[in-house]
């Protein structure tokens, strides 16, 4: 699975930020029998907006579940049923002033972060808890940040009308808004929306040693084995052959049979 990538945001004196941070990668193994059911969950890279001083969304996880809960995708009962996720990417600050440095990518077992003047934007998405806000904007733009929660990022829903014309990626990407602050990426624990961008969503594998919430408690036939979560700033397999280093666009799924019983 792959996560989705953020997007720039749009900055009247600036034109469009630097692209967005690009999507985590997570693979696994498990057993599966005739009449199981899954749910795939593809994540989104959020269209950019032409409106001034609106930041970029963050990208939408990719993950599988085992239970579909009402269809949406925040649904609690599908959240708390994800066994492999994918965290999406941060989108950015508008301007190419402001978006210099590192940008947030997905996870990996903890998202990277986004930096501004040196400093990290926010605390990273981890297994454990979402991006946190650490003060970097010095509380002017307080009142459009959010912190990452369990399955979505910060402002992924319950926005604003102050936010206008603000896009998220489907699946838990934060929504970029107004004072171009970046939406974060979702995740397994999502990215925070801060100024001047975002983090990246935490990614997942569910393990008979993974952390496992309260209130999440899958049986140990959807363990996974031969695993692993890769952050959107390193190398990656390629879906089209070879490696890359993060994933760009729309998120990803690919299933493929290990063994086909007779």
């Amino acid at each position: 699975a792959w996560g989705a990538q953020g997007c720039a945001g749009h900055y009247y004196w600036g034109g469009d930020g630097f692209p967005g941070g690009k999507g985590g990668y997570a693979t696994g193994s498990f057993s599966v029998s005739e009449g199981d059911e899954l749910y795939v969950f593809v994540g989104q890279q959020p269209t950019a907006t032409d409106d001034n001083f609106q930041g970029g969304g963050g990208g939408g996880a990719t993950d599988v579940r085992y239970e579909n809960g009402d269809g949406t995708w925040n649904h609690s009962t599908g959240l708390y049923s994800r066994i492999i996720v994918a965290g999406g990417g941060s989108g950015t600050h508008g301007g190419g002033y402001y978006s210099g440095g590192t940008i947030g990518t997905g996870g990996g077992t903890e998202a990277t972060v986004s930096y501004y003047n040196n400093s990290p934007s926010s605390t990273a998405a981890s297994q454990f808890t979402g991006g946190t806000d650490n003060g970097n904007s010095n509380g002017f733009y307080s009142q459009y940040e959010q912190n990452g929660a369990f399955g979505y990022a910060g402002y992924a829903i319950d926005t604003p009308n102050s936010f206008g014309d603000a896009y998220g990626g489907w699946n838990g990407g934060g929504k970029g808004n107004k004072w171009v602050v970046g939406g974060g990426g979702g995740g397994w624990y999502g990215g925070a929306t801060v100024w001047p961008q975002g983090g990246g969503g935490s990614g997942y594998v569910l393990t008979s040693s993974s952390h496992k919430p309260d209130g999440y408690d899958p049986s140990s036939s959807y363990y996974l084995s031969n695993t692993d979560l890769i952050a959107g700033n390193a190398s990656m397999p390629n879906p089209d052959g070879g490696t890359m280093t993060g994933r760009e666009g729309n998120g990803l799924v690919v299933i493929s049979y290990t063994e086909v019983p007779p």
